[in-house]
């Protein structure tokens, strides 16, 4: 084998270690470290309205949320447009349908 042909050989192999142990070290370097024992972190999970919950589980089985938040109504005509949804197959309780005529009323 040449000279030439080693050399390169070496190159790679050691260019091939250096730049494992760099992924292997950024990798580490990047995970998450536990809470601590008080339970507390740094970050605190998001607040979720159910309310908003229940309108994108129910309004997203046959709308696009965009259409369902870019639609600007009074408290009547979200009325009408629910009464409309429970015609055409949604189901909802009586609580669901109140969340969800509130919640878009009140966007």
């Amino acid at each position: 084998m040449s000279r030439l042909v080693q050399a390169t050989l070496f190159m790679t192999l050691a260019l091939t270690l250096v730049l494992g142990a760099t992924a292997c070290t950024s990798e580490s370097a990047t995970e998450p470290t536990p809470a601590t024992e008080t339970g507390s972190d740094s970050t605190p999970e998001p607040v979720v309205d159910p309310a908003k919950q229940l309108v994108d589980s129910k309004c997203s089985l046959c709308h696009t949320l965009d259409r369902v938040y870019d639609a600007t109504k009074t408290r009547d005509e979200w009325v009408t447009t629910v009464d409309r949804m429970k015609s055409n197959g949604l189901v909802v309780s009586d609580d669901e349908y109140t969340t969800i005529v509130d919640f878009l009323a009140g966007q």
